[in-house]
């Protein structure tokens, strides 16, 4: 069982909020991952049995009996989709009841049916089967760890493509590769269309549970690599598809929506060529060609070329590919764009200009600038069409200036960078996360994916080999060399170089540096024109050299510190003042200050070799223009140098308290010790980001969450960054107000970032809902006059709707929308306990308000009819109820016709989900005549 240490620190996110979700499909390792979590957990672990009718009383006792601080138990709910509707009510409210003081975990296939609006919920940590898809670096660790095979990154690459990282697509390969070798896991290459294992266990688990007309649909539609419900209604011929789709998104994790625009749907990579090859073998292969030709047809009317493309190739539509080509030549050659390449025959590739276009540029974005040269040179002898000629000669001119054989290759590399910024950022990230990342893992699997989906197949075979580098230690250091070796024989010793540095510096880092190895690079750096390059592993060099004592580290500290004060490396400077220090104890003092002087300039762009064989000549080693690191290479080290390790910071001073006021209902609004804080010089997006903090004052939020709300169509790394300059401008602002350098509104704590964390409700929203928790807590404890003074004051304060202004933003939506129909839930509790007391006119007051709140709510309807009947008002009756039956009556049509939609197009009724039913049952005749009963 391979440890998931990244996900195991999402669910330690959950002790903070009480509770977290793992909604993922079958086969995803949820089970896996709570057996993990509990195996390392220091504190009691329940497990909740699932598989009859759900007990919690004795847990819930156990809880309300503890004397451990909040969260000291676990109660785990696994396969929670398989709990019945009764017992899900339970299971709800065992968990308001419970938190925060158990940590409640629960895992799922499908998102569980908790009515999280109406209730006091803290925000859950959600996982989702995204974050437990298996990177390609833990294919790898998988495979290497587990199954005892070492894959190279190239394999582990593919495999995790193959699959989509899914882990029973990667169990069931491994299986299916031991029968056919008689030796688990001896081999690597095969496809996973080939797993017998893995095509049983789709047909049984997967398809078999979902209703015939269901699958059908899936074996249709799966001719689309992007699936949409016009596209599927063109190709049916029917209007119900996007139904369907829901509906299958609803029924089956491995159908997801894509996240960044709702009318896209996605199948799991697996099921997709799972469902192509049971269609193929029903339909016969002429009737798959014609469903293929009315795809195509579709895609072109669509004016989605990209898709086009790859079914014209999966189709073996040759000329109609040449002639779309033509058309979009530029676009569909691009790396990144050129998927269809992949389905060529050798054949056929190697006899069109176009073809042979696409190739030679995906073979520069892979580094291997010769192959690259030769292939566009003969794709621009049989190239007909000018645009696809000037094509051909700029790919020709870039794969000369890769290779050095173009002037400016090396006197100008600045410039070459220039024309790359976002590889150039990729790289420099990979650079960062060698040098001073604690745990890279996440950032290099960011570099590899951001990589992959550009085209730069270099960067991410570079980023992918690091991370088996420090992962693997000896296996990934050995892994690494030989696809250095690998790189240097197609002509790509810029690749090779930056590879045998990242094991250069591993071993350093290590602590036990390899001194021919950082000769070897020295002259590479040289050979490469690389200045900053050979200020750094001389000055590395030099400081290995004093370090093991040997007799030339006193010339080689100086050559190296004339070297590099030559070149204004700052970090490269400070390194060589290292390697002094040591070989000078009398000037030890000055050198060392002066070392650390240096070691926290700000350093300039990266100085490894760019994408495109150069070299930066920037001031530092890592990091973007106008960054900041703190590099100490000689506090790596053991032996001397461990007496010039600095020692540790002191802790920063408490900070004081604040007097601070928040509106988040309507207008925003921020006042410090009652003065206001203007915010008008600050970008709206960092108020944005402000808002966003305020409206979940005191709990943490994680910065990739804020990166996907505010900078959704941004890199990570490039989310990040904008993230960290918003912060920095807020606390401009709003630090002013505060007492002391050491205190800040906005406090980050890892990668998450708190408004207001060691203050308590100073945002009206908080109090709306402390007086509401108020109210429930009062409720149970049987004292119904303070609980309606608590409801009353909760719907005094609640005075307009969470931040209106920001619309349907997704991070204020939720919020806004819990907020609103809790209030409402509140307004009806309070019209009971005014209808118990004998007070017509203020049950009448809260029900109007829960109404006006949500006139979707059945309940609140209920009490406005009760509250005037009890006030003897039969005209006010009538009304409320003549309009409350005409609400009913819109929804039973647009429900009736909706549902016999999509039976017309599917043949299969979809039964409602368990909101529709209370609806239906709702407007009922019996239900009705209950409403007119009503006290």
């Amino acid at each position: 069982m391979l440890p998931r240490h990244r996900l195991v620190r999402c669910l330690e996110d959950a002790l903070p909020t009480g509770v977290a979700l793992i909604v993922a499909p079958l086969g995803s390792g949820k089970t896996t991952l709570l057996e993990q979590w509990s195996g390392r957990s220091t504190r009691p672990v329940h497990w909740v049995d699932t598989s009859g009718p759900i007990d919690l009383h004795p847990l819930t006792v156990a809880i309300s009996t503890s004397t451990g601080p909040p969260g000291s138990i676990t109660v785990v709910i696994d396969d929670a989709h398989g709990i019945a509707s009764h017992d899900m009510e339970v299971v709800e409210h065992f968990i308001e009841r419970s938190t925060p003081h158990a940590t409640i975990l629960i895992a799922s296939r499908t998102m569980p049916a908790f009515n999280l609006a109406h209730r006091e919920f803290p925000t859950p940590v959600l996982i989702t089967g995204e974050a437990l898809r298996f990177r390609p670096r833990e294919v790898a660790a998988l495979f290497r760890d587990v199954y005892g095979t070492t894959l190279d990154p190239a394999a582990a690459a593919q495999l995790a493509h193959d699959t989509d990282g899914w882990a029973a697509a990667l169990h069931l390969h491994h299986l299916g590769l031991g029968s056919r070798t008689g030796r688990p896991g001896s081999a690597t290459a095969a496809r996973t269309t080939n797993d017998q294992y893995l095509q049983d266990y789709l047909s049984r688990e997967v398809l078999r549970p979902l209703p015939p007309p269901l699958v059908e649909f899936l074996r249709l539609t799966s001719v689309f690599d992007t699936v949409t419900p016009g596209r599927c209604d063109e190709l049916l011929g029917w209007t119900g598809s996007r139904k369907v789709l829901m509906e299958l998104t609803r029924r089956e994790g491995l159908v997801r929506r894509d996240p960044f625009d709702p009318d896209c749907f996605h199948y799991n990579r697996v099921l997709r060529d799972h469902l192509r090859i049971q269609l193929r073998e029903q339909l016969g292969a002429e009737t798959v060609r014609t469903v293929r030709a009315l795809a195509i047809d579709v895609l072109v009317r669509a004016q989605a070329p990209g898709e086009e493309a790859t079914a014209r190739a999966r189709a073996a539509d040759w000329p109609g590919l040449s002639s779309l080509l033509r058309v979009h030549g530029a676009l569909l050659t691009r790396p990144d764009m050129s998927t269809w390449l992949d389905l060529l025959p050798p054949d056929v590739r190697d006899h069109d200009p176009w073809f042979m276009l696409a190739t030679a540029r995906r073979l520069l974005a892979d580094g291997r600038p010769e192959d690259c040269e030769r292939t566009a040179r003969q794709a621009a002898s049989q190239m007909v069409d000018r645009e696809g000629a000037r094509l051909c000669e700029d790919v020709v001119a870039e794969a000369l200036r890769w290779a050095g054989g173009a002037a400016g290759s090396v006197d100008d590399p600045l410039a070459a960078w220039a024309a790359e910024p976002e590889a150039a950022r990729l790289l420099s990230a990979v650079m960062a996360v060698l040098i001073d990342s604690a745990d890279p893992a996440e950032a290099l699997d960011a570099v590899h994916a951001d990589s992959l989906a550009r085209g730069e197949t270099w960067m991410a075979r570079i980023a992918l080999t690091i991370g088996l580098i420090r992962d693997g230690a000896g296996q990934g250091i050995d892994a690494a060399l030989r696809v250095a070796a690998e790189r240097r024989a197609v002509g790509d010793p810029a690749g090779a170089f930056l590879l045998e540095c990242a094991v250069a510096l591993t071993e350093f880092r290590a602590g036990h540096p390899d001194l021919t190895l950082l000769e070897k690079l020295t002259v590479r750096a040289r050979g490469l024109g690389s200045v900053p390059g050979v200020a750094w592993l001389s000055s590395g060099l030099a400081l290995a050299v004093a370090n093991a004592d040997l007799p030339e580290a006193s010339a080689a500290a100086s050559s190296a510190e004339a070297l590099a004060r030559a070149s204004g490396v700052a970090g490269a400077h400070a390194t060589a003042y290292a390697a002094l220090a040591i070989v000078k104890p009398g000037s030890r003092t000055d050198l060392l200050e002066l070392a650390r002087e240096l070691s926290v300039t700000p350093v300039g762009r990266s100085a490894g070799p760019g994408p495109r064989g150069h070299v930066h000549a920037g001031a530092g080693p890592v990091g973007t223009h106008g960054s900041s690191r703190t590099i100490r290479p000689w506090e790596w080290l053991s032996g001397p140098a461990e007496r010039l390790r600095a020692p540790p910071p002191e802790p920063s001073p408490t900070a004081s308290a604040l007097e601070v006021s928040v509106r988040c209902l309507g207008s925003f609004d921020l006042t410090i010790h009652q003065v206001q804080v203007n915010l008008a010089e600050v970008r709206p997006v960092a108020r944005g980001v402000l808002r966003a903090l305020a409206i979940r004052a005191g709990t943490p939020v994680h910065r990739d969450w804020l990166v996907e709300q505010f900078w959704p169509t941004l890199r990570p790394a490039a989310g990040i960054h904008n993230l960290h300059v918003a912060i920095c401008a807020l606390r401009r602002s709003l630090e002013p107000h505060a007492p002391g350098r050491s205190h800040t509104l906005l406090a980050r704590g890892g990668d998450t970032y708190t408004f207001a964390r060691s203050l308590s409700l100073v945002t009206d929203l908080q109090r709306v809902m402390a007086q509401l928790r108020i109210a429930r807590e009062l409720g149970r404890d049987g004292d119904p006059a303070g609980q309606g003074r608590a409801l009353s004051s909760a719907l005094e304060l609640y005075t307009d709707d969470v931040l209106p202004d920001d619309g349907a933003a997704e991070w204020a939506l939720q919020i806004r929308e819990h907020a609103r129909l809790s209030v409402a839930q509140a307004a009806i509790r309070l019209c009971a306990l005014c209808l118990r007391a004998g007070s017509a006119d203020a049950a009448i007051a809260a029900a109007e308000r829960a109404v006006a709140l949500d006139r979707w709510n059945d309940s609140a309807w209920r009490a406005l009819i009760a509250a005037h009947t009890r006030a003897d008002d039969p005209v006010a009756t009538d009304q409320v109820r003549h309009s409350y039956h005409l609400l009913l009556e819109s929804i039973r049509g647009d429900e009736h016709d909706s549902r016999r939609a999509v039976e017309r197009t599917t043949g299969h009724l979809i039964p409602l989900d368990p909101g529709q039913e209370r609806l239906k049952k709702a407007s009922s005749p019996t239900a009705s005549r209950r409403f007119d009963a009503a006290p």
